[in-house]
């Protein structure tokens, strides 16, 4: 698991950029990422809101950026919490926001169902569809069609790793 401390780089630059376009400057960060599990990026940042509205930032799309000279890293995700940390009598408020990949989305709804006279591919790509999360199949061979594979109470994300895993199928996550 690699972890990240909680710096701003020397010459270097924090950028948050979330879709409902409001402003907040990082000031403190840690990231946690590892082999098949999902990176969280956990955010301390300043507003002049002290009023910021919470459903325009949780939930939403989100790009934590670290630059330092010519290098960059970037982690696209959404944001799955957000919290005021306190306000200053000068207005100024502390925030706290934690990110994390679109496909976390995946490990928040158990479902029961079937799927009959496809391909594990094809299993896949149905899940990654219903929740609107863009991908693009790379195959190096042909997957048979399967009579049926059962979700039974367990989670999208978990199912969706389960095919997978059966046809040994990998998946790579591009950064964005």
């Amino acid at each position: 698991m690699a972890w990240l401390p909680s710096i701003r780089p020397p010459g270097g630059a924090l950028s948050l950029a979330l879709d409902s376009q409001i402003t907040l400057d990082v000031r403190q960060f840690s990231i946690s990422e590892g082999m098949s599990n999902f990176f969280s990026v956990n955010l301390e940042a300043f507003s002049t809101d002290a009023a910021l509205v919470f459903d325009e930032v949780v939930g939403q799309r989100a790009r934590f950026t670290i630059r330092r000279g010519a290098e960059e890293r970037t982690w696209s995700g959404i944001c799955r919490g957000a919290r005021l940390l306190r306000v200053e009598e000068d207005g100024l408020s502390t925030y706290e926001l934690a990110l994390v990949p679109m496909l976390w989305l995946l490990s928040q709804r158990v479902n029961r169902r079937i799927f009959q006279h496809i391909s594990e591919p094809e299993i896949a790509t149905r899940l990654l569809d219903e929740w609107q999360l863009p991908h693009e199949l790379r195959l190096s061979e042909t997957y048979k069609l399967r009579e049926y594979r059962t979700q039974y109470d367990e989670s999208e994300h978990a199912f969706w790793s389960r095919p997978r895993a059966d046809a040994r199928a990998g998946a790579h996550m591009e950064r964005h």
